[in-house]
């Protein structure tokens, strides 16, 4: 009788085991828990942001030899460490990515895709085994975006490529920036050495996800006005503007548009008037500033003793600074344009007309810089 008591024991419990089991995978659907130490597989803000915006379907394809990597467990490793990203990146979609994982297998035709496409294939030894490892993104507009190989070397950089690739296929149209600058961020020309020099790494980047345009400042070329329907503008130590661009920067911020500004009291990069003579760039005036909007807006650039500067805002910000009256405060680069209060120009965003035009202007101001803090 005890036996049989037992025997009843056992086979409830078994049956309660697999209905909590059916339940948690139904009431529990889509929860994950990430125990890594340094959260691996916890997507940040920004990417959850992505996602959760989609509004039309993308697709990812990874791309993992997964026969010819048995005896390589850190590979392995890595990818199945891609997959649950790509899982969890999926998972914060509400549907509207969709996955697919394929094994390249020699002389198959998943592997004439993974070469169409461009995919890398590592070689692993003499017997003319290769290793794939890449992902493959598509929409519904036939846009393509391709990771050819996935280093483990670029772990840390992995949530951020996956990001990169879908937020680009998620936009076929690109955002449209401006970019004003006083450095030579597309490269330039050494004179010493009798060599190109490289483009900076940013503007590479910028120029990869938006229709970027730059602005010329100098010369016969120099731009009096904003190129038009500009969703943003992005001003890299800005020198000599003229004073009818200084006025479209600001009717553009008063409109509007954001605004990303960089400016630096001693730019080590600064290559001087002419780039092409060594001695230009010992001369140069290194400092930069857009004193005559930041005051407009209610904006203080300030510069600490010794050292780069620190931005504070209106009567709020620190004490000293180039709007504040500090003698010590930098004032280099144009004065502020005369016709600074003026209305929008025929062709521009027209302000919101609200009591107060200076109190509007200063808001406008702190609407810009906030955006980038």
């Amino acid at each position: 009788m005890k036996n049989l008591y037992s025997s009843g024991a056992l086979v409830v419990l078994a049956v309660l085991f697999i209905v909590l089991t059916m339940l948690s995978s139904i009431v529990f659907k889509g929860w994950r828990l990430d125990l890594t130490e340094n959260n691996l597989y916890t997507l940040s803000e920004g990417t959850v942001n992505i996602a959760e915006s989609l509004d039309q379907k993308v697709r990812l394809r990874l791309y993992f030899s997964d026969s010819a990597s048995e005896d390589l467990p850190q590979i392995r490793s890595y990818a199945e460490r891609v997959w649950e990203l790509m899982q969890e990146l999926a998972a914060q979609s509400d549907g509207m990515i969709e996955l697919e994982r394929i094994d390249p297998e020699p002389f198959s035709e998943a592997e004439d895709d993974a070469a169409r496409y461009g995919l890398e294939a590592v070689p692993l030894n003499q017997a003319g085994d290769v290793l794939y490892l890449g992902v493959v993104g598509t929409n519904a507009v036939d846009g393509l975006e391709v990771l050819p190989f996935l280093s483990p070397n670029r772990e840390s950089l992995l949530e951020y490529d996956l990001a990169r690739m879908v937020a680009t296929l998620a936009t076929p149209d690109l955002p449209r920036v401006g970019l004003i600058t006083g450095l030579q961020l597309s490269g330039g020309f050494d004179m010493q050495t009798g060599q190109r020099t490289p483009s900076w790494a940013v503007f590479d980047q910028w120029s990869e996800l938006f229709d970027l345009t730059t602005i010329p400042t100098t010369g016969e070329s120099g731009a009096t006005g904003l190129p038009p329907d500009l969703d943003a503008l992005v001003v890299v130590h800005p020198k000599n503007l003229s004073e009818d661009l200084m006025f479209a920067i600001d009717q553009f911020v008063l409109g509007g548009g954001r605004l990303l500004a960089f400016v630096d009291p001693y730019a080590e990069a600064d290559p001087g008037e002419n780039p092409n003579d060594p001695a230009s760039r010992f001369m140069a005036e290194r400092a930069s500033t857009l004193a005559p909007l930041f005051e407009a807006w209610g904006y203080r650039t300030v510069r600490s003793r010794p050292g780069p500067g620190v931005a504070g805002h209106g009567p709020a910000g620190p004490a000293a600074g180039a709007a504040s009256g500090d003698p010590g405060a930098d004032r280099s680069g144009p004065q502020r344009p005369r016709h600074c209060h003026g209305q929008p120009e025929h062709g521009q965003r027209r302000q919101r007309r609200r009591p107060g035009r200076h109190r509007s202007r200063q808001r406008a101001g702190h609407r810009a810089v906030d955006a980038v803090q």
